[in-house]
């Protein structure tokens, strides 16, 4: 399996807490979704969910497979990895999201942007 494209939205987004676990994965810029999606706060990290109405800003990379399947491990079960849709690209990519019906209830992220909220703590 060759290197694929992942949009990360909270804390695997450079300069946050688990950021290093990209390892040698090469950063291809920022980039925003479509607005079809709802970035939601889980406290210490966010989550997104398909089914809303944010274009969530976020960074793209292209990971090799095994920096691919640590970072499945690492979402554990809470996020599934899905192809997603970016806002003004051709392309389309990787990220991990959660169920419409575990985001319903949750505060969402208003700035759809996670480094955003993450300054004002």
């Amino acid at each position: 399996m060759s290197d694929v494209i992942l949009f990360v939205y909270g804390t695997l987004r450079p300069g946050e807490s688990q950021a290093w676990r990209l390892g040698d994965s090469q950063p291809l810029g920022p980039a925003t979704t479509t607005p079809e999606y709802t970035l939601i706060d889980l406290g210490p990290y966010p989550a997104m969910a398909p089914g809303g109405h944010q274009a969530v800003v976020g960074d793209l990379v292209s990971v090799s497979a095994r920096t691919l399947a640590d970072l499945d491990e690492f979402e554990g079960a809470l996020y599934h990895r899905a192809e997603i849709t970016l806002s003004g690209r051709d392309t389309r990519a990787l990220a991990y999201l959660v169920t419409p019906s575990f985001a319903s209830g949750r505060p969402a992220v208003a700035s759809s942007d996670w480094t955003t909220r993450a300054r004002r703590k």
